[in-house]
């Protein structure tokens, strides 16, 4: 961005330098989850949302289970109970390099999501306070 100063720009490196294992490329590149931090979603209503399973394809299966087993043991998701009221749509999506992804359809949970009433401030903004 022309608008960012050589002086910004060695701030913005080094800030990302110091905080670069915050960030990962692949999935199969996080390390675990934060420790002593919860999270919680506010719902507009309560009724617990569970949609069936899409069909997937014998390859997309064996890259599910893969995948799962992976972000289980490096501590990212853990097991859910088996009857659990609440369950999304797993969805695999082949990335422009061929390889798969592994994302979760999450649209009828954001229908019932309490919008967040603090938004992301802009990223200029957040350039001039440094």
């Amino acid at each position: 961005d022309p608008e960012i100063t050589l002086e910004q720009k060695e701030q913005l490196s080094k800030l990302l330098k110091k905080y670069a294992s915050s960030f990962v490329e692949n999935s199969s590149d996080i390390q675990t989850t934060v420790k002593g931090f919860e999270h919680s979603i506010e719902l507009l209503k309560e009724n617990p949302i569970c949609e069936a399973n899409r069909h997937m394809s014998p390859i997309k299966k064996a890259f599910l289970k893969e995948e799962l087993q992976k972000m289980k043991e490096k501590g990212v998701i853990s097991e859910c109970p088996p009857n659990t009221p609440w369950g999304f749509q797993v969805v695999i999506v082949k990335k422009k390099d061929g390889t798969l992804r592994l994302c979760v359809d999450y649209r009828k949970l954001n229908q019932v999501t309490v919008r967040d009433e603090y938004p992301l401030p802009k990223i200029q903004e957040l350039i001039d306070r440094m």
